[in-house]
Parts: C-alpha cells; sequence; structure tokens
C-alpha cells in the first residue's frame, strides 16, 4: 500500500517551534543579570522543604524538613574600571 499523505509535516511549523526554543535559550542564557548577582557577605541563606501527601487512609498529611541555614562569607574582590592597564 502506497501513503497518500506525506509522513513530512509541511509549512511554518517546525520553524516556529525552532524560533521559539532559541528564543527560550537565549532568555536563560542572556537573562538578567540579578539572578545570577551573588549576595552580600554575611548574608543568612535559609531553606526548608516542605510536602503535602495522602496516608493510607486518604488523610492529608505534610512533612516538613529541618531548617538549614548557612552564611555567606567574604571573599577576594576586585573593582576594575577601565583606566587601569597592568
Amino acid at each position: 500500500m502506497i501513503p497518500t499523505l506525506s509522513a513530512r509535516r509541511a509549512g511554518p511549523v517546525p520553524r516556529t517551534l525552532w524560533a521559539g526554543a532559541a528564543a527560550l535559550t537565549l532568555s536563560f542564557l542572556f537573562g538578567s543579570d540579578a539572578l545570577a548577582a551573588a549576595p552580600p557577605a554575611n548574608t543568612i541563606i535559609g531553606n526548608q522543604a516542605s510536602a503535602t501527601y495522602l496516608d493510607p487512609n486518604g488523610a492529608s498529611q505534610l512533612a516538613t524538613s529541618n531548617l538549614v541555614q548557612t552564611t555567606v562569607q567574604q571573599v577576594g574582590s576586585f573593582n576594575l574600571d577601565g583606566r587601569t592597564t597592568v
């Protein structure tokens, strides 16, 4: 039996998908610098996980982890400007 319809997609749909994927990738790579900025020294960062689940009786249960905290330590830093030569 010879298929009557082409198995290949035609038209702008594949280009649109590639363009969307490229735009999404670029937004992740060159996104806001504020998301990647290091916090100042002596900042306390904390994290605590929680989950809700149903036990075997069908009752909703809440489980939380211990609170974990860490303090950001100062490391060497440099200020560079365009007038400095090495």
